[in-house]
């Protein structure tokens, strides 16, 4: 577990909003990092 969440309680409204900014910040990093590898692809291969 994390230390910025071991204070929190296990449950109820405030985890809950903990976990899903986790969810949607881990899920938008790997979105990015997908972007950019890709681009970065595109670029060494000369697609537009």
């Amino acid at each position: 577990m994390d230390e910025a969440f071991a204070g929190m309680p296990s449950s109820g409204p405030l985890w809950t909003e903990a976990n899903e900014w986790a969810l949607a910040t881990a899920g938008s990093k790997a979105h990015v990092e997908r972007d950019l590898r890709e681009r970065h692809y595109q670029e060494c291969l000369g697609l537009p």
